[in-house]
């Protein structure tokens, strides 16, 4: 009797068991904690891989994992958390879409491409963090997300830090303080950089920029759907919009921003060498090594203004004229130093003396 009744325990064990897995059977290689409702993934999974398992709460996958394939984990309702590796480049369609549990993702600096959709549906999702300048297709994350890019930057002079950032996908607003945005403008073997100064301070896509921060070598964009007022037309800069990269010629003709031996500026990428897509760079057929640059407007010529001194009497009667020009009522403004100015009185008044004095 006491044989049966274990028996039966048992089967009943062995029947829970297989019920709980029933309809959850992990890809090859992945592991389940049922206890803690984790999923480990410790390669690339396939598409609709897991679509609709509402049991895994938590997400770690390995650094192994390169690309995450469409739908993957679509509906997947409960998840709560997702640990990505070191290694993940591409985050295919709809991957985690209608993932309503989710509330921050922060994605590793070797993300490159993000596909329309990924996130979509995953209402809750409030906080994103990129580490890297990934192609985001399309719309990726829900509208109510605080989609946030860090990127850093090369130090150049004390307190000042430098970096170019190509936009091809998105409009990124940049930090209201701190950070400058210029565009560049090659002439001869120098740049000559304008500061954008839209108060709105955002990159509109397919723009590629300076960057300059006072506050840090880590420069947080956010992504906005709205468009700069900025001008960006008359920029030498170039951004490289194709998956492949682009590789520089031999001789190159390639240019990249550094902080070599001569500081931060633009220096000739080695022919044969790739730039990874969406990174910004200029292009050069001379055969200088580096291309130095200047933030600097130059200064305003000072100008001088000619007028005659509060409560002189007859004021109207009183005329001047700058250099051989014609005369006109007072006063005179806009002159350079070294002027010649002459004045005429035309009124009935006797005029003893006249007397210039440089007003502080």
């Amino acid at each position: 009797m006491k044989t049966k009744k274990l028996l039966s325990i048992l089967a009943l064990l062995c029947i829970t068991a297989s019920s709980a897995w029933a309809d959850f059977t992990p890809q090859t290689g992945d592991e389940w904690n049922s206890d803690t409702k984790t999923l480990t993934v410790n390669s690339d999974p396939k598409a609709s891989a897991y679509r609709n398992k509402t049991e895994i709460e938590h997400l770690i996958f390995a650094n192994a994992v390169t690309t995450i394939n469409n739908q993957a984990f679509q509906g997947c309702t409960k998840l709560a958390s997702i640990t990505f590796g070191s290694g993940l480049t591409t985050i295919y369609p709809y991957a985690f879409q209608g993932c309503t549990s989710l509330t921050t993702v922060t994605l590793p600096a070797s993300v490159t491409t993000i596909a329309g959709g990924s996130f979509n549906g995953c209402t809750n999702l409030t906080t994103v963090t990129l580490n890297s300048n990934p192609a985001i297709v399309g719309t990726a994350f829900p509208s109510g997300a605080t989609v946030t890019m860090n990127l850093t930057a090369h130090e150049g002079e004390v307190g000042e830090y430098w970096m170019t950032f190509y936009n091809k996908y998105q409009n990124f607003q940049v930090p209201t303080t701190g950070t400058q945005i210029f565009k560049a403008a090659l002439s001869g073997t120098s740049l000559k950089l304008t500061e954008l100064t839209a108060e709105d301070k955002t990159v509109t896509k397919d723009n590629a920029v300076i960057l300059k921060s006072t506050t840090g070598s880590t420069i947080s964009l956010t992504l906005t759907t709205t468009a700069s007022s900025n001008d960006f037309s008359s920029n030498s800069l170039l951004g490289v919009s194709a998956a492949a990269g682009l590789t520089a010629p031999d001789p190159s003709t390639i240019y990249v921003l550094n902080n070599g031996s001569q500081g931060v500026g633009f220096y000739k990428l080695a022919g044969g060498n790739t730039l990874e897509a969406n990174e910004a760079y200029l292009t050069y057929d001379g055969s200088e090594e580096f291309l130095g640059f200047s933030s600097s407007e130059p200064a305003e010529p000072a100008t001088y203004t000619v007028s005659l001194k509060e409560g002189t009497e007859d004021a109207t009667s009183w005329q001047g004229k700058a250099g051989t020009g014609d005369y006109q009522e007072l006063p005179l403004t806009g002159l350079e130093a070294g002027t010649a100015v002459s004045v005429k009185y035309s009124g009935t008044k006797k005029v003893k003396s006249v007397k210039a004095k440089k007003k502080q």
